[in-house]
């Protein structure tokens, strides 16, 4: 109904609803899995969601993660928690995480010294992400 004119694949909207009946965040092992640091005092929140994002850039991504990874979701952390807390920066950086294209999409790009159809060795990244693929439950 909403189709862009792009001939490639593309993404829309992502929408993330519920819970809808929540009293808080409570304590999940998924979010265990996101805070793997808390800070203590307000001095510590920045280097502690510094820690978060990388952790969770690069589980997502599949890969290591540079410092231009790291500076769309560090700044939409800091605005965030700016206006509503330490949880609503993470929140707004792991939403950016989500929409990040190597999390969405698994792009393999030939190296370019390469000829068509020779024969290349590939990273322990691209090795893992590929075998990943073949390990479902």
């Amino acid at each position: 109904m909403y189709r862009h004119p792009r001939l490639g694949p593309a993404i829309f909207q992502v929408s993330i609803t519920g819970p809808y009946d929540s009293r808080g965040p409570g304590e999940t092992p998924s979010r265990d899995q996101i805070f793997c640091c808390y800070p203590d005092t307000e001095g510590d929140q920045d280097a502690c969601a510094q820690e978060i994002i990388f952790s969770l850039l690069r589980r997502a991504t599949r890969g290591p993660v540079s410092d231009d990874d790291l500076a769309n979701p560090l700044r939409l952390y800091r605005e965030a928690s700016r206006e509503d807390g330490f949880e609503a920066g993470i929140e707004m950086a792991l939403a950016a995480i989500l929409t990040h294209p190597r999390f969405l999409f698994r792009i393999e790009r030939d190296p370019v010294h390469v000829a068509s159809g020779e024969v290349y060795a590939i990273s322990e990244y691209e090795l893992a992400s590929r075998l990943s693929f073949f390990f479902v439950e």
